[in-house]
């Protein structure tokens, strides 16, 4: 699966990078960083804010939780490649159904996903890293 990933990121970079010819010389044109231009869709919102941004927001006291993944950061600090990687991340992650994790479902059992907020979420997931991919 990580070279699935990189495979996106790497065509990612490529799509996003073009490259311009000045005496003989190859220069990268930069990025955008931030990418996200359309709002996340209700019931993806809803479901985000019911299972996930509880740990995965820059005021979150899980330490582990915010540097893998801080929502916050996709409007303002993740660049494109690495926000492919981290909605390719989301979407094997639930898919698999290690987010939310067990301890935490057991701690607070009404923010376990049922199966159909796991498939729209990966199902979203999916879709934003193919768009920002050039999809």
């Amino acid at each position: 699966m990580k070279s699935i990933v990189f495979s996106v990121v790497f065509l990612g970079v490529i799509a996003l990078f073009g490259f311009t010819k000045i005496d003989s010389s190859v220069q990268v044109k930069s990025a955008p960083t931030v990418a996200i231009t359309s709002e996340i869709p209700e019931n993806i919102q809803t479901i985000i804010d019911k299972s996930c941004v509880m740990c995965h927001n820059t005021e979150s006291q899980n330490v582990k939780g915010k540097t893998k993944l801080n929502f916050d950061k996709f409007k303002d600090g993740y660049s494109v490649p690495k926000q492919i990687s981290k909605y390719m991340d989301i979407a094997d992650e639930v898919k698999e159904t290690k987010m939310p994790p067990s301890k935490f479902i057991e701690k607070h059992p009404e923010k376990k996903l049922s199966e159909e907020e796991r498939n729209a979420l990966v199902a979203w997931a999916e879709n934003m890293a193919k768009q920002l991919g050039g999809e």
